[in-house]
């Protein structure tokens, strides 16, 4: 591998351990919120905080061990194949932690979608997914959840739900993706967890009062697709001297 083979090959790890410190920071950076509408207790949010800088704190680690690796590959008299096998490995590495690559396993398939049959079912009312589907999202990332997608698009630290169109007709976006009812959640975890946290805040029971079917299913194996739209600083360049 010449130098600026190499050089390329840095700057992509160098690029997604970027992403992943942001995906992390910015992850679940929504407190969810409770079905009354009232914010999480203080003790929650002080607790979900001193996670966020834990986690930064380990990122931090990472880069530094990554510089220390670089310094490590210019100053060695290692071949440049065996730089560019360690520099695929840690791309690989960083590339699941930042959700670019699948995610099988355990975990729970949530589809909500209207239902005439139930008795909050209102013809006239307008469903708002992005109010009603973000607390759904964040109170999984809570419990742990490792890999969520939304009707086949990878939710990460940089993705959110956006409501494009208007108050009739709402439009759903996720990662710039218009996506259209029934909205199928799939989240890869611990599996008794997540369902606890969905039933202790009755999201069900809520979810039926305004006529959307909320409907949980456990699966001992199911598969979150990777995220596989544009990466921030895809398109950044290395500048020659």
């Amino acid at each position: 591998m010449n130098r600026r083979g190499f050089i390329a090959s840095l700057t992509v790890v160098s690029t997604l351990i970027g992403l992943m410190l942001s995906l992390q920071i910015s992850a679940r950076s929504a407190s969810p919120q409770d079905n009354t509408g009232g914010n999480q207790s203080s003790l929650d949010l002080q607790e979900e905080l001193m996670e966020q800088n834990q986690e930064h704190s380990l990122l931090l680690q990472e880069i530094e061990k990554a510089e220390k690796q670089l310094l490590t590959f210019e100053t060695s008299g290692s071949s440049h194949e065996d730089r560019k096998e360690a520099l695929e490995k840690d791309a690989a590495q960083l590339k699941a932690a930042a959700g670019l690559t699948p995610v099988t396993g355990a975990g729970i398939e949530i589809t909500i979608q209207a239902d005439p049959t139930l008795p909050g079912y209102d013809a006239n009312t307008v469903f708002d997914p992005q109010l009603n589907l973000t607390p759904v999202i964040n109170y999984l990332f809570a419990q742990g959840a490792k890999a969520i997608s939304i009707n086949g698009y990878r939710f990460v630290g940089t993705s959110s739900l956006r409501d494009v169109g208007d108050e009739k007709n709402p439009v759903l976006q996720v990662n710039g993706h218009s996506i259209a009812p029934p909205y199928v959640i799939k989240a890869i975890g611990d599996v008794s967890a997540m369902n606890a946290v969905l039933t202790a805040n009755g999201f069900a029971k809520n979810f039926n009062e305004i006529g959307e079917d909320f409907t949980v299913r456990t699966m001992s194996s199911l598969t979150v697709p990777g995220y596989h739209d544009v990466l921030p600083g895809r398109y950044a360049k290395e500048v020659t001297p």
